[in-house]
């Protein structure tokens, strides 16, 4: 029973290295999107200010970026549970109940998410379809829906893997 045990706690532990890595990576991605977003700005304003003369399409490029900058940005937070949680109450409960908390706001979450990733998913292939540009740079829509899909099901996969972490807290105690 005990190697059982510890083959699934191995089990949680390659998943979450897993789970880890992607959404490091992709947290890297969204950081350099940050930075990137930063320069461009910064150009604009010295462009406009400066030689009068901004650059073409910043306000659609930042729109674009912050989709990447915030879903690129959810597993992350949620492998290491840097997510807000305001635990003024629920700090006095017994860990099993918390453990019981925690199950029922990863299920409300999952139930925001897994539908937002589905039709968003659907999204990607009616974008991709029709072609739906930009305005000003012509830019498609299609990838930034699909950056939206991946930062949504890695973030769900995190939540899950959360989720099964609490049960298994709460049914051990």
């Amino acid at each position: 029973m005990e190697s059982n045990s510890k083959a699934k706690s191995r089990g949680f532990e390659k998943a979450e290295n897993v789970f880890s890595a992607i959404s490091r990576v992709l947290s890297y991605i969204g950081t350099s999107v940050v930075v990137l977003m930063m320069l461009i700005t910064v150009g604009d304003v010295l462009g406009r200010y400066i030689f009068k003369h901004p650059i073409v399409g910043t306000l659609e490029l930042t729109e674009y970026f912050m989709v990447i900058i915030a879903f690129f940005a959810l597993g992350w937070c949620e492998i290491g549970k840097k997510h807000i949680k305001v635990d003024l109450l629920v700090v006095h409960f017994s860990s099993r109940v918390r453990a019981g908390i925690n199950c029922f706001t990863y299920l409300l979450s999952l139930s925001v998410l897994i539908p937002l990733a589905w039709q968003n998913g659907l999204r990607v292939g009616h974008e991709f379809e029709i072609q739906r540009a930009s305005t000003m740079l012509g830019i498609p829509d299609y990838p930034f829906y699909l950056a939206l899909v991946i930062g949504c099901v890695v973030f769900a996969l995190a939540t899950i893997l959360n989720l099964a972490k609490s049960v298994r807290e709460a049914i051990k105690r």
